[in-house]
């Protein structure tokens, strides 16, 4: 079983990974026979021998990836040129582009499942891979594909909105699926089973819980844990859904690591910008300035416990709260060392 989830809706990607883990077998056995890998680090002989090894106690084993093809995405060059392809690239990729047959005699106990975010229809390994099982894509929805988003999750938890309050939630909450997935749980215990109107949302939606979040990010990054633990438990205790939470530590690093490596080949504060999306000067300087407090073994390390952390959570191994208050104590700790 081989399957491909990338675009830049993370929750809906998520939410097809459990599905396909909650089809592998009970979670008991299912957390002790899965196994994750930042795709940045994996070399092809630790994935290969990953997908090979047999279950322990169960019928099937997990093996996630997360950003393994991106890591064989075009570069941009200057002008929306593309760039040209570095021989260490090149080297890897010839490595890799063999996986495709590798799939093809994969143990059927296994279910290799491949993370990431968006991709271009030119990168290779996506091309090489695409036919050899399940291929997902998922873009972050837009005007009426969102608000048929929303409409569908507040009916999913037997729900009703009026079409004005639909507009208004996607309008106050924007494209973040974690974020609005949240609101919804929150108007929907508000409305307590009658239709969610406009002042219900205008009542509840509001940036306050998306400034806690980033203060709360800020206070890990900074490695300050009371602060960061602090933040933790009043999001917490205004209904912050531990994955929302988790993925916005884990965006904020992801973005640090890439940071550094586009520092470490001389690219431009502008074009680092453009790369990470970050139109925001402000934004972008701290950015720089927070990757310069880590090394990339470091980053590398943090990232490692964050997928560790996410399968805590979603196979049950601990509770959110537990399982986040021991990642930022964890996080907190790590020494600074920007080499």
């Amino acid at each position: 079983m081989f399957y491909i989830l990338y675009g830049d809706d993370s929750f809906s990607i998520q939410g097809r990974l459990s599905e396909i883990r909650g089809r592998l077998g009970p979670p008991d056995a299912i957390v002790n026979n899965t196994s994750v890998f930042d795709g940045r680090r994996v070399s092809v002989g630790e994935l290969t021998s990953a997908c090979n090894t047999m279950p322990f106690l169960a019928e099937k084993r997990l093996v996630v990836v997360e950003g393994l093809l991106s890591r064989f995405e075009p570069a941009p060059g200057r002008g929306g040129r593309k760039a040209p392809v570095s021989a260490e690239v090149t080297k890897e990729l010839t490595a890799w582009l063999p996986l495709a047959d590798r799939v093809a005699v994969m143990p059927p106990t296994t279910a290799l499942v491949l993370l990431d975010g968006a991709l271009r229809g030119s990168n290779r390994l996506l091309a090489a891979l695409k036919s050899k099982g399940e291929v997902c894509q998922f873009p972050l929805p837009k005007g009426p594909a969102l608000h048929g988003w929303i409409q569908e999750r507040v009916a999913k938890g037997g729900g009703t909105i009026s079409p004005s309050a639909v507009r208004l939630l996607g309008d106050l909450a924007g494209g973040d699926l974690w974020a609005l997935s949240n609101e919804i749980d929150k108007l929907a215990l508000y409305s307590a089973g009658r239709t969610i109107e406009d002042g219900d949302v205008r009542s509840l939606v509001s940036n306050a819980q998306q400034a806690n979040v980033f203060a709360m990010v800020d206070a890990v990054v900074a490695r300050r844990p009371s602060a960061a633990i602090s933040h933790l438990h009043r999001l917490m205790d205004q209904g912050a859904a531990p994955p929302y939470i988790l993925s916005m530590i884990t965006r904020q690093y992801r973005m640090l690591a890439q940071a550094k490596e586009l520092t470490a080949r001389a690219s431009s504060p502008a074009e680092i910008g453009r790369q990470l999306g970050l139109t925001n000067d402000f934004a972008l300087r701290k950015t720089l300035e927070q990757a310069r407090g880590y090394s990339l073994a470091q980053l590398a390390s943090i990232y490692q416990r964050l997928l560790e952390t996410d399968v805590s959570i979603k196979t049950g191994r601990w509770g959110g709260e537990i399982a986040l208050d021991l990642l930022i104590t964890n996080l907190c700790s790590t020494r600074g060392g920007a080499t």
